[in-house]
């Protein structure tokens, strides 16, 4: 099956300078963070939404898989705790399938998150991103490099 999703991977090539942040690199930076239950989580540059699986993850194994939490925390968790946005059409679906496979169901949107359609985006208790370092090519829009 790996060979599969890095074929997949690689022939989803995009102006946005996309690439897919290594899993391990995602986990020690969820690590680092410590990201605690009740907090609002975002990417802006979900990609296939690795950040907030693996945030979710970190919090399911402190707290018993949500058990030690009352309704109104599960709650919080499933559908409030984790947003983000992603850019590529294609991208967006393996993000979709893999909220929903984790028991996931927060604001996730497709769109640029530097343009109008990002707007909601703010607030956060943390953000998680890998952003894209490329640029954006498309008729009609800005150019833009994210640092």
């Amino acid at each position: 099956m790996k060979g599969c999703w890095k074929k997949s991977v690689e022939e989803t090539k995009s102006g946005a300078g996309q690439y897919f942040t290594p899993r391990p690199l995602i986990n020690m930076m969820v690590r680092m963070i410590k990201p605690k239950i009740g907090e609002r989580l975002n990417d802006p540059a979900a990609g296939t939404f690795g950040f907030m699986i693996a945030a979710n993850q970190y919090l399911r194994a402190q707290t018993d898989d949500y058990f030690d939490l009352n309704v109104t925390q599960q709650k919080f968790q499933k559908y409030e705790a984790f947003s983000g946005m992603e850019l590529v059409p294609n991208t967006y679906r393996l993000a979709l399938m893999n909220e929903y496979l984790h028991g996931m169901d927060g604001h996730f949107v497709l769109g640029d998150s530097l343009s109008a359609t990002g707007k909601w985006m703010k607030n956060f208790d943390v953000v998680l991103a890998n952003p894209p370092f490329g640029t954006k090519k498309k008729a009609g829009s800005v150019l833009r490099v994210m640092i």
